[in-house]
């Protein structure tokens, strides 16, 4: 894991990095990232370990894709929907997803992410979408997270 916290360490003492960096940058999170950190282990120290790194990583992505917007909307798409395959229940993230899809004028997408989004949320046994994020599908005239 030494490689993942040095690049995230990269990631947040680089805010002028350039955009072929911050794809780089962000191509090596999802590599190194590829699902729960210590998935095997139970113990109570490696699920604080497994929660902090969830936690820099969901923080690194949003991090770098806002980076990206502005540059390459798409590669910022890319990168969210990457990261969500990983962590799907990073809800800040698929806010994220969602507004820069409305942004584009990407209705559909919005959409569908809106879904995947409350969906995800469902399956895993929780109440639904927070309520910043029902606010945000509101905001876009995204149909209720009952109707999904």
């Amino acid at each position: 894991m030494g490689a993942l916290h040095a690049l995230l360490q990269r990631i947040g003492a680089a805010p002028s990095a350039t955009g072929a960096q911050l794809q780089d940058w962000a191509g090596r999170l999802l590599d190194l990232m590829r699902g729960p950190f210590l998935s095997a282990e139970d113990a109570d120290w490696a699920q604080a370990a497994r929660e902090r790194y969830r936690q820099r990583f969901v923080v690194a992505v949003a991090q770098l894709a806002a980076r990206l917007e502005p540059i390459d909307a798409d590669a910022a798409a890319l990168l969210y929907q990457r990261a969500l395959d990983i962590e799907p229940l990073a809800e800040s993230l698929s806010r994220r997803l969602i507004r820069l899809h409305a942004a584009r004028g990407d209705y559909a997408e919005a959409l569908r992410s809106w879904r995947t989004c409350c969906t995800m949320l469902r399956a895993a046994g929780g109440p639904g979408p927070a309520r910043e994020t029902r606010a945000l599908a509101a905001e876009l005239g995204l149909p209720g997270d009952q109707a999904v």
